[in-house]
């Protein structure tokens, strides 16, 4: 099976908003745990959108179970359902 799980958060720099995606990942990453689920650090992505086209293709700072994150302008959703 697979998933698409979108986390929105509205920020007033990106670094906040680095911190409190991280800060949400390790809460789901603790329901994964406890409901027998493996996430994949390896095909999660975050992407940054902004108003502002110049601040809009930042690379954040996120990291899920240790690893960082790929930073991508233009995240590809459907990839994994060919």
């Amino acid at each position: 099976m697979r998933m698409i799980q979108l986390l929105l958060f509205k920020k007033t720099n990106f670094q906040e908003a680095s911190q409190k995606l991280s800060s949400a990942l390790e809460e789901l990453a603790a329901y994964y745990d406890n409901n027998y689920l493996k996430p994949n650090p390896n095909k999660t992505q975050v992407c940054a959108f902004h108003l502002r086209n110049r601040d809009a293709g930042v690379d954040l700072n996120v990291n899920m179970e240790s690893k960082r994150l790929e930073s991508c302008k233009t995240p590809n959703i459907w990839e994994n359902f060919r």
